[in-house]
């Protein structure tokens, strides 16, 4: 399948993907934001200026505030209105007077050489079309010595407890290599790194999950079902038969699926 035909929500104009609430959804389940925050604060200057380059919702602004301080600066740039939308609402409500929001690609960044002291993309190169040329952008926009965090998750370590094993590696296949458009950046993004920096570590923090209500949502798993339908992937019987159990699966403290995400931290040789 072309890249221009995956279905990965965020590549795509499909209007029936709500990703106001897909990303706040996410965020909400997800325990690997505060570590990447600590690991991103830990390695920053103070009152340094930043970037949070794919921002969504905005969702880490008021926590990237707090973290350059009083004489820092906090910059996100995000190409879906909609979302920027919901982030510049965000910084309204939460009184966020040193956050700045730009309509900016990743690829073509519209700041001069050496701004930032820091460059965070959480989450974001899985989606966009040419991962290295987000990271030179990074590195063209930071200072020497400066640190970039890039935040993805390990799709190669997904897992869920289904009854009926083959037809779910066949789900996790499809969700890896074609669902999203890089499925295996999480993996190569330290090999990206070392064109131009330093310092270079990885950290992976592992979300699990108890509820198929939990796992649905942070999967979009009824939006992925119907796309593998639709692409002669998997029939209809198979879908709804593979849910059904799924959800009848008795929850309590059973771990019904395993998510990675891998923290990789360099700084600008």
């Amino acid at each position: 399948m072309a890249d221009h035909d995956r279905l990965s929500p965020f590549a795509t104009n499909e209007n029936s993907f709500d990703r106001v609430a897909f990303l706040q959804t996410v965020a909400s389940l997800s325990i690997y934001k505060q570590e990447a925050l600590r690991q991103f604060e830990r390695n920053l200057p103070n009152g340094a200026m930043i970037l949070d380059a794919g921002i969504g919702t905005g969702i880490d602004l008021p926590a990237l505030e707090r973290m350059v301080g009083s004489r820092g600066r906090v910059i996100g740039v995000d190409t879906n209105q909609e979302l920027l939308d919901v982030a510049q609402q965000l910084c309204l409500q939460e009184n966020l007077t040193r956050v700045s929001l730009y309509d900016a690609d990743i690829h073509d960044l519209p700041f001069p050489d050496d701004t930032f002291g820091g460059v965070r993309i959480d989450r974001a190169l899985q989606h966009i079309v040419d991962p290295q040329r987000a990271i030179e952008e990074s590195y063209r926009v930071l200072k020497r010595e400066g640190t970039i965090e890039i935040c993805d998750p390990d799709w190669e370590l997904l897992s869920i407890s289904h009854p009926d094993s083959q037809l779910t590696a066949r789900i996790i296949e499809y969700k890896r290599e074609q669902n999203i458009q890089n499925g295996h950046i999480a993996r190569a993004t330290p090999t990206l790194l070392q064109a131009g920096f330093n310092e270079i570590s990885t950290i992976v923090i592992e979300d699990t999950f108890t509820s198929p209500e939990q796992v649905k949502a942070f999967l979009y798993l009824d939006k992925l079902l119907d796309d593998m339908v639709r692409m002669d992937v998997l029939t209809q019987k198979e879908a709804d038969e593979w849910l059904k159990q799924f959800d009848q699966q008795n929850v309590g403290n059973n771990v019904l699926c395993s998510f990675t995400t891998a923290i990789t931290v360099g700084k600008k040789q």
